[in-house]
Parts: structure tokens; sequence; C-alpha cells
């Protein structure tokens, strides 16, 4: 057996909330064809129903009164029509194919264990799409938390606070006597620094090296260094 999905526009319809009004048009809609075929002679088409009157009170178990009420609510909203004959009534639903998401599939009704079987191939594009586009998303925010910090902006005040004053005056003395450039390269100067193992003042309580020893070194070495 296949199975309809109901769609949420029901939700609007106005005797929705009318429980024999919509008991009787679930009824309809589950025994309507849901392709064109023939029915004891009779030609159907897709969205329609050979019943009678007796038959949906047998089945909804609602009163002869009732039933005809709920027909008449269904008519009057533009949900069926009624063409009777000398033994029965065919019912066309007017919303069978946008009020109503039969499930097809090449002309073959989709059965439950086909649609259990075929579950992640009939996944809907659109969904497939979106939840593509989240992985991405997850991807580029965890690169990003992945990727190192920028660099500090490597200039004067970032050498003294990592050198401290003495070191940074003794190789911007050096730059100038070096005299290549006229503006002094900060980031050239800590090159210098770590090419020359100048610790860094932050690590002088865990260091054995003193800092002023080197300098006093290094001050001797460079010519034209005063």
């Amino acid at each position: 057996m296949g199975y309809v999905k109901l769609n949420r526009n029901l939700l609007r319809w106005e005797w929705f909330g009318n429980d024999n009004a919509l008991l009787v048009l679930v009824r309809l809609t589950l025994k309507a064809a849901w392709r064109d075929t023939q029915y004891q002679g009779v030609a159907l088409k897709r969205g329609q129903v050979i019943t009678t009157l007796q038959e949906i009170i047998d089945e909804s178990q609602l009163t002869k009164q009732q039933v005809r009420t709920a027909l008449e609510r269904l008519e009057a909203t533009h949900k069926i029509t009624r063409t009777p004959t000398k033994k029965f009534s065919i019912i066309t639903l007017l919303d069978y194919d946008c009020f109503f998401e039969n499930n097809t599939q090449n002309g073959t009704q989709i059965t439950h264990e086909q649609h259990t079987g075929q579950h992640t191939d009939n996944t809907p594009s659109l969904l497939k799409e979106k939840s593509k586009k989240k992985e991405e998303v997850r991807r580029e925010e965890g690169a990003r938390v992945r990727e190192p910090a920028p660099p500090q902006t490597i200039d004067r005040a970032y050498l003294v606070r990592e050198y401290g004053e003495k070191a940074v005056i003794l190789y911007e003395q050096k730059f100038r006597s070096w005299g290549k450039i006229p503006e002094i390269s900060y980031p050239m100067l800590l090159g210098w620094m770590v090419k020359d193992e100048i610790p860094a003042i932050t690590e002088a309580p865990n260091s054995s090296i003193d800092q002023d020893d080197i300098l006093r070194e290094l001050q001797e070495q460079y010519s034209g260094v005063t």
C-alpha cells in the first residue's frame, strides 16, 4: 500500500476544526485513485473515487446527516465535486495534486518498503545542498579556530618590551652605523637580536645568561658603535 502526505496548507482550511468534514476529506483522499484507472467499467482519473453515501456512513461511523453536511462543506469550499449515477457517486478531489502530496515515482506508487529502502536516494536535493553548505561552514570555522594568531607589529615599543631599552639602543646604533637604509627597520633589528641570541627580558628570571654581559661584548665587536 502507498501513502499520502498531508500538506500543512490544510491547517488554513476553514473547516479544519470540524472533525466530521476533516474525516470525510481524509477518507476520500486515501481511497482516491492515485493514477488513471478503470473500476467496474468506469474510467477514473487520478484523484477520483467511486463511493456511496452509505459506504461513507459505514466507514466513518457518522450519521447520514453528518455525512451530508460534511460533503456539502467540502463542495462549498471547492475541495470536491460530485457526479451522481444510479448506483454510486464519482467524487473528484480538486486539490488532490497540490493539497495532498501523493508519492509516485515514474508512474509507480512508492510503497512503504520501497520508501524505506531508498531513503537516502529520495532525500530532496535542496536538503542535501543545505546539509553540504552547513558542513562547509563547519570546516571553515574549524580551520579559522586552528589558524595561528597574526604576529604582533614589530616596532620599537615591541622590542623594548621584549628586550629592554638598553638592547634596543645598542642595535639602533648598529643600524645607523650600517647606514644602508635611512629609516630604522625594527623587524631587521629583531632578526639581529635573534641571531646574536640576545635573551628576552621576560626570560631573564629563568635564564643563566646575563643580557648585560652579552651587550657589552657586542658593543666592543661592532665597529662605529659608541
